[in-house]
C-alpha cells in the first residue's frame, strides 16, 4: 500500500529531516508513521551499514511499529526485534567477538545486515553496556526514535541516564509521545536533552 502523508504528517516529517524533533503528537494522528519515514529517509540518506533503533514499549512493537512498517513501509520490514531471547543473546556474543577480534560467522553477518531495530526499554538497559559500545566504535545507528519517551520522563531512573548517554552518540533523535508530560512540565526535561543534549549545558 503507498502511503500518502497527511498535511501534519508531512510538515513534521519535512521538519524532522533537518535535524532531531520532539513528535509530541496526540494519540491517532499517525505518529509511528511520521517516524518510519523518517527512519526510511535517514537510512537512504546516509546509505552503506547505517541502523535505525526504535525503543518502545513492548506491547507496541508487534500491533504499532511491525505491523505499519509491513502494510506502508516494506523496505523496514527486515527488522531485528532485540528483546528477543534468541537475536538479545547473539547481540552480546557478537559483540564479544568484536571486542576480542574473533571471526564472525554467516549468522552475524546476516542480523547486523539489518539496518531497521528495535527494543523495548527493559531490553535496552539490558543491552545498554552493549550497545553504547558498539556505536562508540562504529557509529552506525544514525537515527534514534523513543516512542511513549514519557518512559523516560523521570530524570533520576537509570533507564533514562542511559537513554540519554546512548543518544548522545546519534546524530538524529526523536521523542516520540501522544503525552509526554502527564503529571508535572518537569517531566520534559528528559525529553528535551534528548533532542539536544546540550540544551542544559
Amino acid at each position: 500500500m503507498t502511503y500518502q502523508p497527511y498535511k501534519h504528517q508531512s510538515l513534521a516529517i519535512e521538519r524532522g529531516k533537518s535535524g532531531s524533533l520532539g513528535l509530541f503528537m496526540e494519540t491517532g494522528t499517525g505518529k509511528t508513521l511520521v517516524g518510519q519515514s523518517l527512519i526510511e529517509y535517514h537510512l537512504n540518506k546516509n546509505g552503506g551499514s547505517s541502523k535505525a533503533l526504535v525503543l518502545c514499549p513492548l506491547s507496541i512493537i508487534e500491533p504499532a511499529w511491525i505491523d505499519d512498517a509491513r502494510t506502508f513501509k516494506p523496505g523496514l520490514i527486515e527488522v531485528g526485534i532485540l528483546n528477543l531471547n534468541q537475536e538479545r543473546d547473539w547481540f552480546r556474543l557478537y559483540v564479544q567477538k568484536l571486542r576480542i577480534n574473533s571471526k564472525l560467522d554467516n549468522r552475524d553477518r546476516f542480523l547486523i545486515n539489518k539496518r531497521f531495530w528495535i527494543a523495548n526499554y527493559e531490553t535496552f538497559r539490558v543491552l545498554f553496556e552493549e550497545l553504547y559500545w558498539y556505536q562508540k566504535e562504529f557509529d552506525q545507528f544514525c537515527t534514534l526514535i523513543c516512542d511513549e519517551s514519557s518512559k523516560i520522563k523521570d530524570h533520576r531512573t537509570k533507564i533514562t541516564h542511559s537513554v540519554l548517554r546512548f543518544a548522545r552518540l546519534v546524530d538524529h533523535r526523536y521523542p516520540m509521545s501522544g503525552c509526554p508530560a502527564p503529571n508535572t512540565p518537569l517531566e520534559l526535561w528528559a525529553q528535551a536533552a534528548l533532542i539536544d543534549p546540550t540544551i542544559f549545558g
